[in-house]
């Protein structure tokens, strides 16, 4: 159709030979009548089995937090963390005047909030969850080289280094 041209939707139509039924591309409208053909051809069971796959999303939708919760489906926590980290380090000489350092592994202690969040897999007692924190560091190590007797800093670790992670658990 040309930008030029004024249409109307009366004579679009009146000058098509088929019928239109929707021109968005959606489907959803015409479930219900796409149900009564499957249970057409294929029987009362397939039909319903359908109505409880398409009623999945908007049911879970619909919930609340509080029926979610009492549903065992989904669980969360805040809390705090601790722990230890090994950083390890060796080093190569990039030039003649720049020493190479002998391997290193520093332990450093690191405490942190954290939060998580986990969904149970169906029935099945498989959770899979999500883990967020902010670890705080103190001791991380700088990293720097060594000239002569002399080191020099190139980059300090930040204390604070941010976590995420995915995990699944089971339940016995």
């Amino acid at each position: 159709m040309s930008a030029h041209k004024e249409w109307h939707p009366e004579k679009v139509r009146s000058q098509l030979t088929h019928p239109v039924i929707d021109g968005d591309g959606h489907w959803i409208e015409y479930g219900p009548v796409f149900v009564e053909q499957v249970r057409k051809a294929a029987g009362d069971k397939a039909a319903d089995g359908l109505l409880r796959h398409m009623r999945r999303i908007p049911d879970a939708l619909s919930l609340s937090i509080a029926a979610v919760a009492r549903s065992r489906r989904l669980q969360g926590s805040l809390g705090v963390t601790g722990g230890l980290l090994l950083f390890s380090r060796s080093t190569t000489a990039l030039s003649t005047d720049v020493l190479p350092t002998p391997p290193e592994t520093t332990l450093a202690a690191f405490v942190g909030p954290e939060a998580t969040a986990s969904v149970r897999l169906g029935g099945a007692p498989i959770w899979l969850g999500l883990s967020v924190a902010a670890d705080i560091a103190p001791g991380a190590p700088v990293l720097g080289y060594r000239r002569d007797a002399m080191v020099t800093p190139l980059h300090e670790l930040s204390i604070f280094q941010p976590r995420a992670g995915l995990f699944v658990s089971f339940e016995p």
